[in-house]
């Protein structure tokens, strides 16, 4: 920081841009189509495919009594109707074996278009008589709006860093005399390295708060020289392997307290 001579200035981020706003617009649209959730649940089984009037037609035509889930990609009508009998009846398909016209018939159907393969045949029928065909294709639009590809606007770690000095250099230009007696202080303990680090950030913790509003800490650490609320987001990971007594006092410093973790794991132990 001492020898920062002035980076060309980097460009933020927007928080909320053009875009975000048009998404937000959509995801609007979408939920106040009638009949969501029953459209969600067919457009999940049907969105890898290439969904169309036939697709539904041949969907809407399928004995749901049946069990669809065969491993074949639809091509040779023999084999989907020997896995289709085979699934539905356990028994192994013979020469001899008396196949069911509706086996026949279903597996007519699916050998018309190869998209079903792709398809979630079982769940598709849970709900194909819940949903039209112009609900689905009126969904798909609006969903497919969210989806748009954009660039991610990053950016990368040198560039942070650049950002980041230019923030402090400016802070630092406005020092006070008395904050400037302070760093002076400060700099030299950091290149003198005499102090342990106890010491060192109890007497150099008002420098340490003015250039360094972030921090990274255990709870084993001594944070006394921190108020109530100082910060505005306390987060604390691996939240489930915490006592509360050591998260409590970390939680006591920040305005807003997040808990990362998962309620799953076991709890922490003393053994």
């Amino acid at each position: 920081m001492e020898f920062y001579d002035g980076y060309a200035k980097e460009n933020g981020i927007p928080i909320f841009s053009d875009e975000d706003e048009e998404y937000v617009k959509n995801v609007n649209s979408i939920k106040q189509i009638k009949n969501l959730d029953n459209i969600i649940n067919f457009y999940s089984t049907v969105m890898n495919g290439n969904f169309s009037k036939e697709i539904y037609e041949i969907l809407k035509s399928l004995d749901p009594s049946l069990n669809y889930a065969i491993a074949d990609d639809f091509f040779d009508k023999k084999s989907v109707i020997k896995k289709l009998y085979e699934l539905n009846f356990n028994k192994k398909h013979t020469i001899f074996s008396l196949v069911p016209k509706i086996i026949k018939n279903m597996a007519e159907l699916l050998v018309i278009n190869q998209t079903l393969s792709t398809i979630d045949i079982n769940q598709a029928l849970r709900y194909i008589n819940h949903v039209t065909y112009e609900e689905i294709t009126q969904f798909e639009q609006e969903y497919k709006k969210i989806l748009i590809n954009k660039t991610i606007d990053l950016n990368d770690d040198k560039k942070l860093v650049k950002m980041l000095l230019e923030k402090t250099f400016e802070r630092m230009k406005n020092f006070d005399d008395l904050q400037k007696t302070q760093y002076n202080a400060f700099a030299m303990a950091i290149r003198t390295g005499h102090l342990k680090p106890y010491k060192f950030f109890h007497k150099h913790k008002e420098m340490i708060k003015l250039l360094f509003p972030v921090i990274v800490t255990t709870p084993e650490l001594d944070l006394s020289m921190w108020n109530k609320q100082e910060f505005d987001y306390v987060i604390l990971d691996e939240s489930s392997q915490m006592y509360i007594e050591k998260g409590i006092p970390l939680l006591y410093l920040g305005k807003r307290k997040v808990l990362a973790g998962d309620n799953q794991q076991m709890q922490p132990t003393r053994w």
